[in-house]
């Protein structure tokens, strides 16, 4: 029995929230109904939203049907289905009789269903070829005219939005109907890129939104401007989407290319920052699950540490500090050298988090020093975002100017002496920043000092951007502080002079003075959260 494969292409996303799939399939059923001696196989094609003008369609599902044929996959007497003869494609008729001879000549036939056409060997070679062209030159002038006039139409809109006139067009989320802003929707977009710039993946940055907003998260897409988020198929927020919104210039008031269209919802510095964190594939900061310290605190081998909770015979919680790679891997000796980490030192919770707050306030003084060197580092960063821009179209540019376009060459020059001033542009407030700029990045974000503990998660992000940490080698701390300073610090043990387990403390030494200081064993230690956490004896 022969069998009849279908093949189902629109042209847009649009299309695929109308009618045309449904109707596609309803014509292939109706056909099948009339031919109770063909099988419907299972294998079907399909190009769901790819232009058949442009030919993309042949390197996707048609591309596949051809090869079907091709290896006799699909045999002499099926059949392939299809609405209407431009489904083939809308190129050329030159280049669509080629594709047509090789289905034809395998003794395959294409039936076009809106007038139930049967084009094989026989009904070519009997008058239907010229037909047949006419059909492919009719679709291929519509396609080309159709393109014509959509080009037109987008530069007439380009030309208003460059002389400051309003024109209609589909805005981002956080763009009103009306080209206003949507200040809730704003935050949002500040929020997504605030996090990405302190370390946060996409994914993590999705489980946030989620969490903050559920009334427009929680179920994916609830309102319809979340629907018309370009590129997205599963109807939900996914990192894919966090990504679009994240390069998209229209979060500073562009359309494409043209500034001043939007509202800017973001600081300019805050996009390009963004910008050269995506290029730069920069190393997402260690989630700290519990504790403020952790993913701050390391061991020498470079490894974080973990927090382990420990219940003791008396019914104490300790909660102490060991390296993960040791934890993990162990410490081996081999002929091609060690495995694992040689330190098998713990520290107290409590310790490390007192350490860590008795050095906070200088990292905090230090990051959150000069204005004026703020407002120099974001000029650099629009310039270097602007830099970059320049460079990526001046190699777009550069294959036309092989190929003996002049306006291209002349858009290149011009394009040069544009990079050229801002590169010295960069240089010079580079030059006025001086040594100044390791500190920038946290000074940026934590804008004063009385606001650093308000978010903790925040700062425990911002403080491993800026290089703060906390080296843990044997029963020695180091912290190592944005200005260079590295305060050392030694853990003794315990102070067993006090009656009683209640009344024990830990000693730290502090190498710049010399003195010996006594940390309570409960001491409240500092969670991600802000909360403060007492370890409780557990009686049973």
């Amino acid at each position: 029995m022969p069998k009849s494969y279908r093949y189902i292409r629109f042209s847009s996303q649009i299309q695929r929230k109308g009618s045309s799939y449904e109707r596609q399939l309803y014509a292939v059923e109706a056909w099948m109904e009339q031919h109770p001696d063909v099988e419907l196989s299972e294998d079907s094609y399909e190009d769901l939203g790819l232009s058949g003008y442009k030919g993309a369609h042949l390197d996707n599902a048609f591309g596949k049907l051809l090869v079907a044929v091709e290896s006799n996959k699909i045999v002499n007497g099926d059949y392939i289905l299809i609405e209407a003869v431009d489904r083939l494609g809308r190129l050329e008729p030159m280049e669509m009789l080629p594709i047509l001879q090789k289905i034809v000549k395998a003794g395959v036939t294409i039936v076009s269903l809106d007038d139930f056409v049967q084009y094989n060997t026989s009904s070519l070679n009997n008058g239907l070829l010229q037909v047949l062209i006419g059909k492919f030159q009719q679709a291929h002038q519509y396609s080309k005219n159709l393109s014509r006039r959509i080009s037109e139409s987008w530069q007439h809109r380009r030309r208003k939005a460059r002389r400051g006139e309003q024109i209609k067009l589909k805005s981002p989320f956080w763009i009103n109907k009306d080209l206003s802003l949507n200040v809730k929707h704003a935050d949002i977009l500040k929020f997504i890129y605030e996090r990405y710039l302190l370390g946060d993946g996409q994914r993590y940055i999705q489980r946030q939104l989620v969490q903050s907003w559920p009334e427009i998260f929680g179920d994916g897409f609830r309102k319809d401007w979340l629907l018309k988020t370009e590129g997205n198929k599963t109807k939900m927020v996914n990192p894919g989407t966090i990504l679009k919104w994240l390069q998209n210039k229209a979060a500073i008031g562009y359309w494409g290319d043209i500034p001043n269209v939007f509202p800017p919802a973001i600081p300019e510095p805050l996009f390009y920052k963004v910008q050269n964190a995506l290029a730069s594939r920069t190393k997402r900061a260690s989630k700290s699950q519990h504790y403020f310290v952790g993913g701050l605190t390391k061991c020498r081998c470079g490894s974080n540490m973990t927090f382990v909770k420990n219940v003791g015979r008396n019914g104490h919680v300790n909660i102490n500090g060991r390296c993960t790679k040791r934890g993990r891997i162990g410490f081996v000796k081999t002929e091609n050298g060690i495995i694992g980490c040689d330190n098998k030192k713990t520290i107290p919770l409590v310790i490390i988090d007192i350490i860590a707050h008795w050095c906070l306030p200088d990292a905090i003084q230090e990051v959150t020093q000069g204005q004026t060197t703020k407002d120099t580092q974001d000029k650099i960063y629009v310039i270097e975002g602007k830099i970059n821009e320049i460079s990526t179209e001046i190699n777009r540019l550069t294959k036309l100017v092989l190929a003996g376009v002049q306006e291209a060459e002349d858009q290149t020059i011009e394009l040069n002496l544009k990079r050229a001033k801002l590169q010295k542009d960069k240089e010079l407030l580079t030059e006025k920043l001086g040594n100044a700029a390791d500190l920038i990045e946290l000074n940026q974000l934590l804008e004063i000092e009385r606001g650093y503990r308000q978010d903790y998660l925040k700062l425990n992000r911002l403080l491993q951007q800026a290089g703060y940490k906390l080296v843990c080698d044997g029963q020695n701390v180091t912290v190592h502080i944005p200005n260079g300073d590295a305060p050392k610090f030694k853990y003794l043990g315990f102070d067993n002079s006090g009656k009683g387990s209640s009344s024990q403390c830990y000693q730290v030494l502090i190498f710049s003075n010399e003195k010996i200081v006594n940390v309570p064993r409960f001491e409240p230690v500092t969670l991600i959260d802000g909360s403060e956490y007492i370890p409780q004896k557990i009686t049973t």
